[in-house]
């Protein structure tokens, strides 16, 4: 999801099921969101399961601020 300073989702994408973890190295895959037109990205962040209704064994690797 993108989110911006206040906390407020402005897009959201689906991102497909990793496998499960068979070591601490983070799983990765890629994905693409459609950014809503006038926002100010260096205020907003992407993050992964905003709701944390996921299991995990680390959160701390689920978001993005941009520079």
């Amino acid at each position: 999801a993108l989110q911006d300073a206040g906390g407020k989702i402005l897009a959201t994408v689906p991102v497909p099921a990793l496998e499960g973890a068979a070591s601490l190295d983070p799983q990765r895959t890629r994905v693409s969101i459609a950014i809503p037109p006038n926002i100010d990205l260096p205020k907003c962040r992407l993050i992964l399961d905003p709701e944390g209704r996921l299991p995990e064994i680390h959160r701390n690797n689920n978001s993005l601020s941009f520079p």
